[in-house]
């Protein structure tokens, strides 16, 4: 296996359309990245999510919805999940995957991710260490792609924990 990035900012991914990007496109600017599992029935969050990033976006804010089915009942292709989200969610930030987030295949984004989550800040709202448990956990990157929050599925992305921990890290204030 091949040495795991430094950074975050230092991974690259394809989107479910199949374009590949750095994350290091985000440097400098707060990201959220999602784990969306396709067959979870907090889909819900992903409209609300979208209302997060409508808010923010234009002070240096990002959303990734990084799509896994290592948690899915039955398999999707990815047209058929890229339209769930973008029709029945309203979704317009990147949507990244499938990919794998669990076991011996995990994505180097997911390992990288995991491994600042261990690495992270004392001061870090850190709900929850170790592999990810299914779908809709959420992973906030500050501009320098520390991890400063991992929030458990059930917490909405509107929650106040979440939203004034991006409101006090964008860099347009």
């Amino acid at each position: 296996m091949s040495e795991l990035a430094d950074n975050i900012f230092d991974t690259t991914v394809t989107t479910i359309d199949g374009d590949v990007f750095t994350v290091g496109n985000y440097e400098g600017h707060v990201l959220l990245l999602v784990i969306v599992d396709p067959d979870s029935d907090r889909l819900a969050q992903l409209a609300e999510l979208q209302e997060v990033f409508d808010e923010f976006y234009m002070r240096g804010f990002f959303c990734v919805a990084v799509v896994t089915e290592d948690f899915a009942t039955s398999p999707h292709s990815a047209e058929d999940i890229a339209n769930t989200l973008r029709d029945d969610y309203g979704v317009t930030f990147p949507i990244v995957g499938p990919i794998p987030v669990t076991g011996e295949q995990q994505a180097e984004l997911i390992s990288v991710l995991l491994a600042a989550v261990n690495d992270a800040d004392e001061d870090a709202v850190i709900m929850g260490r170790g592999p990810i448990a299914g779908g809709f956990e959420k992973f906030l990157i500050d501009p320098e792609g520390a991890v400063i929050g991992r929030f458990p599925a059930r917490m909405e992305p509107s929650a106040h924990t979440i939203v004034d921990l991006i409101d006090s890290q964008v860099p347009v204030q």
